[in-house]
């Protein structure tokens, strides 16, 4: 039986112990979620099944409907198992300068430790809302920087204006971010890539040219 639970703004179907704090329905999440994140690093997430996913577990098909309401569940899950602990290690360590590069080359390197797993799920259904997560993680920073910025330039916006911009900033560096990592392009070409935009865009308000 399933429960509702809210999800920006929506109801979604949670599986009845997807909550559970119990230390035995968490090692059992841990485990169907790491034997996914090992699964998906061999074949697409279309392809998998959840057959395959409680085999590699260790448990019974009840056991895993009582954790995940389906196969997709579990991918998200297990996207957000490799998303969340490399994402906010990057915003703790957040600075705008000449670091910049370094700080991404350091939350690729924790992405690719995950290298075959990420790019499946990169291509996957999961991830539109794995990009939703991120941008939300990154959002933070990024409208801290906007506001600090804006105040040492003496422009004055309104609040919605500020949550509009920074989330238009964070859905852009995430898109570089996940092509970035969908193409295995370097990290520091993809700091580069995400510097130069910030400098166009500054121009652009500035009325100043970009190739100075």
């Amino acid at each position: 039986m399933a429960y509702i639970a809210s999800l920006r703004g929506r109801t979604v179907p949670i599986a009845r112990r997807e909550t559970s704090i119990d230390p035995r329905a968490i090692r059992t999440r841990e485990a169907l979620v790491s034997a996914t994140i090992d699964l998906l690093a061999a074949q697409p997430a279309n392809e998998l099944s959840v057959t395959a996913i409680v085999r590699a577990a260790g448990v019974s098909r009840q056991v895993f409907y009582e954790h995940f309401t389906d196969r997709d569940a579990v991918v998200l899950a297990a996207g957000r198992a490799i998303f969340e602990p490399a994402y906010t290690e990057f915003i703790t360590t957040f600075t705008p300068d000449t670091t910049y590069p370094e700080q991404v080359t350091k939350l690729f390197a924790r992405m690719g430790e995950h290298g075959a797993t990420v790019r499946t799920l990169l291509d996957s259904a999961a991830q539109g809302k794995l990009n939703h997560f991120a941008v939300d993680i990154l959002y933070g920073p990024i409208r801290t920087e906007l506001e600090v910025h804006l105040k040492a330039a003496n422009v004055d916006v309104d609040a919605g204006m500020m949550d509009d911009t920074a989330h238009f900033l964070a859905a852009g560096t995430q898109e570089v971010f996940a092509r970035g990592l969908s193409e295995g392009t370097e990290p520091d070409e993809v700091a580069r890539r995400i510097e130069d935009v910030r400098r166009t865009l500054g121009a652009f308000s500035m009325g100043e040219s970009v190739t100075d």
